[in-house]
């Protein structure tokens, strides 16, 4: 794929820095869209497991809330 403004505009907007949006351009230089695809689904799975670990940090948060939630309603009532 023709890497154009959009399409570069595209890749930033999705979180890429400039060594995948060099690596992009380089490959499509030569015309290489299946190593474009395997470049951009690499950097997909990257996202997704950050999703998945900021996922599990909110859990943990949330869990911490909750034991200071019951300990100061402990206080309260008390």
């Amino acid at each position: 794929m023709k890497a154009t403004d959009g399409v570069l505009q595209n890749l930033r907007d999705a979180g890429c820095g400039e060594g995948l949006l060099s690596a992009f351009s380089a490959l499509a230089e030569t015309d290489d869209v299946e190593a474009q695809v395997q470049l951009l689904n690499e950097y997909r799975k990257r996202l997704v497991a950050s999703i998945h670990s900021a996922h599990d940090e909110l859990r943990r948060l949330e869990k911490k809330l909750r034991c200071l939630d019951y300990l100061l309603y402990c206080m309260r009532e008390n």
